[in-house]
């Protein structure tokens, strides 16, 4: 989505009426953001700690 750390997956998606395997497939991207996003939160969050214990 536009909006940071929100996913979307399946119906409320842009294009209606997918099929379930669709929706699956989009459901993992989601998951997939998801995990990235994530992943990211947390190596910024030790590179500040690095950061502040440096200082």
């Amino acid at each position: 989505t536009s909006m940071e750390g929100v996913f979307a997956a399946g119906d409320v998606t842009t294009t209606p009426y997918k099929q379930i395997i669709i929706a699956m497939g989009a459901g993992a991207n989601a998951s997939l953001a998801a995990f990235d996003y994530l992943i990211r939160q947390v190596e910024s969050d030790s590179d500040s700690a690095a950061s502040e214990k440096a200082a």
